[in-house]
Protein backbone atom coordinates (compact mmCIF):
# COMPACT_ATOMS: atom_id res chain seq x y z
CA UNK A 1 0.00 0.00 0.00
CA UNK A 2 1.30 3.38 -0.88
CA UNK A 3 0.77 6.09 1.71
CA UNK A 4 1.63 9.47 0.25
CA UNK A 5 0.86 11.50 3.37
CA UNK A 6 3.21 14.42 3.70
CA UNK A 7 4.64 14.11 0.23
CA UNK A 8 5.61 17.42 -1.36
CA UNK A 9 5.90 15.95 -4.82
CA UNK A 10 4.17 17.90 -7.58
CA UNK A 11 1.33 15.73 -8.91
CA UNK A 12 0.16 15.42 -12.51
CA UNK A 13 -2.79 13.94 -14.33
CA UNK A 14 -2.75 13.01 -18.01
CA UNK A 15 -5.79 14.67 -19.57
CA UNK A 16 -7.60 13.05 -22.51
CA UNK A 17 -7.90 16.10 -24.74
CA UNK A 18 -6.46 16.27 -28.22
CA UNK A 19 -4.81 19.37 -29.71
CA UNK A 20 -7.78 19.55 -32.11
CA UNK A 21 -10.31 19.23 -29.31
CA UNK A 22 -11.76 15.97 -30.64
CA UNK A 23 -12.95 13.93 -27.61
CA UNK A 24 -11.85 10.57 -29.06
CA UNK A 25 -8.31 11.60 -29.97
CA UNK A 26 -5.91 10.94 -27.12
CA UNK A 27 -3.17 13.31 -26.11
CA UNK A 28 -0.73 11.86 -23.59
CA UNK A 29 0.74 15.20 -22.58
CA UNK A 30 0.44 15.60 -18.77
CA UNK A 31 -1.73 18.27 -17.24
CA UNK A 32 0.03 19.69 -14.21
CA UNK A 33 -2.14 20.48 -11.23
CA UNK A 34 -1.39 23.22 -8.77
CA UNK A 35 -0.09 21.87 -5.46
CA UNK A 36 -1.73 23.74 -2.59
CA UNK A 37 -1.22 23.76 1.16
CA UNK A 38 -4.31 21.61 1.70
CA UNK A 39 -3.36 18.96 -0.86
CA UNK A 40 -4.07 18.41 -4.56
CA UNK A 41 -6.38 20.91 -6.15
CA UNK A 42 -8.26 18.25 -8.10
CA UNK A 43 -10.05 17.20 -4.91
CA UNK A 44 -11.87 20.55 -5.05
CA UNK A 45 -12.15 21.24 -8.78
CA UNK A 46 -12.17 17.67 -10.01
CA UNK A 47 -15.53 17.89 -11.80
CA UNK A 48 -14.19 20.65 -14.05
CA UNK A 49 -11.08 18.62 -14.83
CA UNK A 50 -12.39 15.10 -15.27
CA UNK A 51 -16.15 14.87 -15.74
CA UNK A 52 -16.03 15.40 -19.49
CA UNK A 53 -12.95 13.28 -20.18
CA UNK A 54 -13.53 10.02 -22.08
CA UNK A 55 -13.83 7.05 -19.75
CA UNK A 56 -11.93 4.55 -21.91
CA UNK A 57 -8.58 6.35 -21.71
CA UNK A 58 -8.41 5.91 -17.93
CA UNK A 59 -9.43 2.27 -18.18
CA UNK A 60 -6.69 1.62 -20.73
CA UNK A 61 -4.15 3.33 -18.49
CA UNK A 62 -5.15 1.10 -15.57
CA UNK A 63 -4.95 -2.01 -17.75
CA UNK A 64 -1.46 -1.02 -18.97
CA UNK A 65 -0.40 -0.70 -15.33
CA UNK A 66 -1.68 -4.18 -14.54
CA UNK A 67 -0.06 -5.79 -17.59
CA UNK A 68 3.26 -4.06 -16.86
CA UNK A 69 3.26 -5.58 -13.36
CA UNK A 70 2.47 -9.01 -14.79
CA UNK A 71 5.34 -8.80 -17.25
CA UNK A 72 7.72 -7.95 -14.42
CA UNK A 73 6.40 -10.85 -12.35
CA UNK A 74 5.04 -8.44 -9.74
CA UNK A 75 1.98 -8.98 -7.55
CA UNK A 76 -1.18 -7.39 -8.98
CA UNK A 77 -3.08 -7.62 -5.68
CA UNK A 78 -5.19 -4.48 -5.21
CA UNK A 79 -7.20 -4.49 -2.00
CA UNK A 80 -9.87 -2.13 -0.70
CA UNK A 81 -10.67 -2.33 3.03
CA UNK A 82 -13.39 -0.71 5.12
CA UNK A 83 -14.22 -0.57 8.84
CA UNK A 84 -17.66 0.63 9.98
CA UNK A 85 -18.76 2.08 13.28
CA UNK A 86 -22.21 0.52 12.92
CA UNK A 87 -23.31 -2.20 10.52
CA UNK A 88 -26.75 -0.69 9.93
CA UNK A 89 -26.81 2.94 8.85
CA UNK A 90 -29.60 5.19 7.63
CA UNK A 91 -27.27 6.03 4.73
CA UNK A 92 -27.12 2.43 3.40
CA UNK A 93 -30.14 2.86 1.05
CA UNK A 94 -28.52 5.97 -0.51
CA UNK A 95 -25.19 4.14 -0.86
CA UNK A 96 -26.95 1.24 -2.58
CA UNK A 97 -28.80 3.55 -4.99
CA UNK A 98 -25.58 5.36 -5.87
CA UNK A 99 -23.74 2.06 -6.31
CA UNK A 100 -26.41 0.90 -8.79
CA UNK A 101 -26.18 4.18 -10.70
CA UNK A 102 -22.38 3.76 -10.88
CA UNK A 103 -22.83 0.20 -12.15
CA UNK A 104 -25.16 1.46 -14.88
CA UNK A 105 -22.67 4.15 -15.87
CA UNK A 106 -19.87 1.59 -15.91
CA UNK A 107 -22.00 -0.42 -18.30
CA UNK A 108 -20.30 -3.81 -18.13
CA UNK A 109 -21.96 -7.11 -17.11
CA UNK A 110 -21.89 -7.93 -13.41
CA UNK A 111 -23.36 -10.84 -11.46
CA UNK A 112 -24.13 -11.51 -7.82
CA UNK A 113 -20.93 -13.36 -6.92
CA UNK A 114 -18.13 -15.53 -8.23
CA UNK A 115 -20.23 -18.55 -7.24
CA UNK A 116 -23.40 -17.16 -8.84
CA UNK A 117 -22.25 -15.20 -11.90
CA UNK A 118 -25.61 -15.62 -13.65
CA UNK A 119 -27.62 -14.31 -10.69
CA UNK A 120 -28.59 -10.65 -10.58
CA UNK A 121 -26.34 -8.34 -8.54
CA UNK A 122 -27.86 -7.05 -5.31
CA UNK A 123 -28.55 -3.34 -4.86
CA UNK A 124 -31.11 -3.34 -2.06
CA UNK A 125 -31.80 -0.84 0.77
CA UNK A 126 -29.82 -3.11 3.11
CA UNK A 127 -27.15 -4.72 0.94
CA UNK A 128 -24.84 -4.36 -2.06
CA UNK A 129 -23.22 -7.44 -3.56
CA UNK A 130 -21.71 -8.04 -6.98
CA UNK A 131 -18.77 -9.39 -8.93
CA UNK A 132 -17.69 -9.22 -12.54
CA UNK A 133 -19.15 -11.99 -14.69
CA UNK A 134 -15.71 -12.27 -16.33
CA UNK A 135 -12.30 -11.40 -14.94
CA UNK A 136 -13.46 -10.98 -11.39
CA UNK A 137 -11.66 -11.71 -8.13
CA UNK A 138 -13.30 -11.12 -4.71
CA UNK A 139 -17.01 -10.35 -4.40
CA UNK A 140 -17.86 -6.81 -3.32
CA UNK A 141 -20.14 -6.89 -0.26
CA UNK A 142 -21.51 -4.01 1.79
CA UNK A 143 -22.19 -3.55 4.65
CA UNK A 144 -19.66 -5.89 6.26
CA UNK A 145 -20.26 -8.40 9.04
CA UNK A 146 -18.62 -8.25 12.45
CA UNK A 147 -14.98 -9.34 12.40
CA UNK A 148 -13.63 -10.62 15.72
CA UNK A 149 -10.02 -10.11 14.71
CA UNK A 150 -10.54 -6.48 13.70
CA UNK A 151 -13.09 -5.87 16.47
CA UNK A 152 -15.18 -3.92 13.99
CA UNK A 153 -17.59 -4.36 11.13
CA UNK A 154 -14.89 -5.04 8.58
CA UNK A 155 -14.61 -6.30 5.02
CA UNK A 156 -12.22 -6.14 2.09
CA UNK A 157 -12.22 -6.74 -1.64
CA UNK A 158 -9.17 -7.71 -3.67
CA UNK A 159 -9.82 -6.83 -7.32
CA UNK A 160 -6.37 -7.96 -8.54
CA UNK A 161 -6.33 -4.76 -10.64
CA UNK A 162 -8.92 -6.35 -12.98
CA UNK A 163 -11.30 -4.05 -14.91
CA UNK A 164 -14.10 -4.21 -12.34
CA UNK A 165 -11.74 -2.49 -9.90
CA UNK A 166 -12.93 0.77 -11.46
CA UNK A 167 -16.47 0.13 -10.19
CA UNK A 168 -15.39 -1.24 -6.80
CA UNK A 169 -13.08 1.69 -6.10
CA UNK A 170 -15.69 4.24 -7.22
CA UNK A 171 -18.22 2.69 -4.83
CA UNK A 172 -15.75 3.05 -1.95
CA UNK A 173 -15.73 6.78 -2.74
CA UNK A 174 -19.54 6.78 -2.54
CA UNK A 175 -19.39 5.03 0.84
CA UNK A 176 -16.91 7.59 2.16
CA UNK A 177 -18.98 10.45 0.71
CA UNK A 178 -22.09 9.33 2.61
CA UNK A 179 -20.59 8.02 5.87
CA UNK A 180 -17.64 10.35 6.42
CA UNK A 181 -16.03 9.69 9.80
CA UNK A 182 -18.37 6.77 10.50
CA UNK A 183 -16.28 4.63 8.14
CA UNK A 184 -12.57 4.12 7.61
CA UNK A 185 -11.59 3.15 4.06
CA UNK A 186 -8.05 2.33 3.03
CA UNK A 187 -7.09 1.17 -0.44
CA UNK A 188 -3.98 0.05 -2.26
CA UNK A 189 -2.52 2.42 -4.79
CA UNK A 190 -1.86 6.12 -4.98
CA UNK A 191 -4.81 8.23 -6.12
CA UNK A 192 -2.71 9.42 -9.09
CA UNK A 193 -2.24 5.84 -10.33
CA UNK A 194 -4.08 4.53 -13.37
CA UNK A 195 -6.34 2.33 -11.25
CA UNK A 196 -7.50 5.25 -9.13
CA UNK A 197 -7.64 7.70 -12.03
CA UNK A 198 -10.14 5.35 -13.69
CA UNK A 199 -12.24 5.12 -10.51
CA UNK A 200 -12.25 8.89 -9.91
CA UNK A 201 -13.24 9.43 -13.52
CA UNK A 202 -16.21 7.05 -13.20
CA UNK A 203 -17.26 8.70 -9.93
CA UNK A 204 -17.14 12.20 -11.41
CA UNK A 205 -18.82 11.24 -14.66
CA UNK A 206 -21.68 9.83 -12.58
CA UNK A 207 -21.77 12.54 -9.89
CA UNK A 208 -20.22 15.65 -11.50
CA UNK A 209 -21.43 18.00 -8.76
CA UNK A 210 -19.69 16.14 -5.92
CA UNK A 211 -16.22 16.53 -4.52
CA UNK A 212 -13.93 13.51 -4.40
CA UNK A 213 -13.72 12.43 -0.75
CA UNK A 214 -10.35 11.62 0.78
CA UNK A 215 -9.84 8.00 1.74
CA UNK A 216 -8.15 7.40 5.05
CA UNK A 217 -4.68 6.69 3.67
CA UNK A 218 -4.78 9.63 1.25
CA UNK A 219 -3.13 12.98 2.01
CA UNK A 220 -5.20 15.27 4.17
CA UNK A 221 -7.56 12.51 5.36
CA UNK A 222 -8.95 12.98 8.85
CA UNK A 223 -11.52 10.17 8.96
CA UNK A 224 -11.75 7.88 11.94
CA UNK A 225 -14.27 5.62 13.65
CA UNK A 226 -14.78 6.55 17.29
Amino acid sequence: MNDTTGSSEQRTFPERVSPTGHPDAADDRPRRLVKTDDEPEYHRRGPRLLASIGNTSWVRRAERERLAKQRKGQDTTHVHRWWLKDQHSAKTPAISRDAEVLANTWGRPIGRSADEPDAEPVFSPTKVQFNATENGCDDFRFPPDWDDKEQAYYSSCNTDMLPYNQLVAAITLVIKYHLGDDVVIKSDGDYCSGTWSAAVNLYLRTFPDRDVPNLDNWPGAQGHVK
